[in-house]
């Protein structure tokens, strides 16, 4: 877990890496495999390590967005990705100790 605050150079190189498209975010970690050139390394290969440079596809499919309720009895659905809970009241709000987001796209629509 990482608490501090990123310093300028990471915040541009994180908006820089966010807005590739997928095909530019694919050939990118092509080129970086290729170029690494991880099947040489002996200390890999020693402890059984084998580093492909090919992709593996996988299934997937987007989920539709929640209804979400607040306190007032309002529902709200959130529309591409965006919700703004300015001046609403959670339902019946709860701590939420573990929590992860996955996103392999640079657009929702995609």
């Amino acid at each position: 877990r990482y608490t501090k605050a990123l310093s300028t150079l990471q915040r541009s190189s994180l908006v820089e890496k966010s807005r590739q498209n997928p095909q530019e975010r694919m050939k990118v970690l092509s080129d970086a495999l290729r170029t690494s050139n991880y099947g040489s390394e002996t200390m890999l290969r020693n402890c059984g390590i084998s580093i492909t440079s090919g992709f593996t596809q996988v299934d997937g499919r987007i989920l539709q967005a929640p209804r979400l309720k607040f306190g007032n009895g309002e529902d709200f659905s959130p529309k591409n990705g965006r919700w703004n809970f300015n001046n609403k009241k959670i339902l019946q709000p709860v701590k939420i100790d573990k929590w992860a987001v996955v996103n392999f796209s640079a657009r929702c629509d995609v």
